[in-house]
């Protein structure tokens, strides 16, 4: 399997992690880190020439890329779709989410995450689509490098791969799993129900601020994002599981604050977890061993592991392909001239042939 590039960015750093994977399929980390992007000028260009240097440097302009956008970057509307047929749904979403969300167009791309359908036959959409703006970054980006069957995912949604199997697999829409990846700069929140991603957020944090104000801050900020959830679906959501994913000066004392808020047991993850062997005095399970990582190392894992992401804005579900009938009738119509003239034209000389015979015995 090709080597793997996942890649993210902010207005001042470029994270990424190169890895491959073994026989096995098993995740190994050939290189990590952040590099500062350039102040100078606009992020955009700042982005290009970054991601540049950087494929140069790990040599890995024939590595396939993974390009994880921000949640900022990311447009949504929650839909709810009437009873349809699977294959029709692309369509649907496709008209209802241009009419729903702002600056939306026929060219923009839009993917969507189609829930289970309710006892009506309906069914709630979360549609997404990438902002113009960095619909061309990421173009330019693809361009630039040259990568064969390249991702670009929502920064938020591989890490439901930290939640456990037993919990992603419950299908109870009522129940819901809340994913907290706490960063240095920034806590990923991920909000999944019935195993699918629905909400999502990126909250800043402050920096030297003590650790116990930045958890009361995470619970305030996290109690917000699912008061504003509750509005998209036709029941609040109710938190069953809560997962948080970080190294341990991250997590200290989040579990306990979240425990006690939401009065559910908390699992505290590593994201060293997506990695199959793990050595601790290699620098680069210290770089990737913090919540500012996970979603990179769980996006490779999911690559890894042949798990479809929830959102692909560089492949989105779309609809079928139109047949065109009338390329039908012309070959069903070639194909039966063809057939009726190599009859006429093997009666013909059977004819010609009995003419000759004729001929011949007319002379004799």
């Amino acid at each position: 399997m090709a080597n793997l590039l996942v890649i993210n960015w902010n207005a001042r750093t470029l994270r990424y992690v190169y890895t491959d994977t073994d026989r096995q399929g098993r995740l190994r980390v050939m290189d990590a880190g952040q590099d500062a992007l350039s102040i100078e000028g606009e992020t955009h260009s700042a982005v290009l020439t970054g991601v540049q240097e950087l494929v140069k440097r790990l040599k890995a302009d024939k590595s396939r890329i993974v390009i994880l956008i921000n949640r900022g970057s990311v447009e949504s509307a929650t839909l709810t779709a009437p009873p349809a047929a699977e294959s029709e749904l692309p369509a649907l979403v496709q008209n209802m989410a241009i009419r729903d969300i702002p600056g939306a167009t026929e060219q923009t791309p839009i993917d969507f995450i189609a829930f289970p359908q309710l006892a009506d036959g309906t069914r709630s959409i979360r549609a997404m689509a990438l902002v113009a703006e960095d619909h061309l970054l990421v173009r330019q980006l693809i361009q630039q490098i040259g990568t064969r069957s390249p991702r670009i995912l929502v920064n938020t949604h591989p890490l439901r791969t930290y939640i456990p199997a037993e919990i992603r697999n419950e299908q109870d829409l009522e129940a819901a799993t809340l994913v907290v990846s706490r960063g240095d700069d920034v806590a990923d929140v991920l909000l999944c129900v019935g195993g699918l991603p629905f909400l999502s957020r990126t909250i800043r944090l402050a920096a030297d601020v003590p650790q116990f104000e930045i958890n009361r801050y995470l619970q305030a900020e996290t109690q917000r994002t699912l008061i504003s959830a509750g509005g998209q679906m036709a029941q609040p959501p109710k938190i069953a599981h809560v997962v948080i994913v970080g190294n341990e000066q991250q997590t200290e004392g989040l579990d306990d604050t979240l425990s006690e808020h939401f009065q559910v047991a908390t699992l505290v993850v590593r994201p060293t977890l997506m990695l199959a062997e793990m050595i601790e005095s290699d620098p680069l399970v210290n770089i990737v061993n913090s919540g500012s990582f996970a979603p990179l190392l769980a996006a490779a894992f999911e690559d890894a592991s042949s798990i479809a992401p929830a959102i692909d804005f560089a492949n989105p579900r779309r609809p079928p392909l139109a047949v065109n009938r009338t390329r039908q009738y012309l070959a069903i119509a070639a194909v039966v001239t063809l057939v009726i003239g190599g009859g006429y034209y093997y009666v013909q000389s059977q004819f010609n042939e009995l003419d000759e015979e004729t001929a011949q015995l007319v002379t004799r």
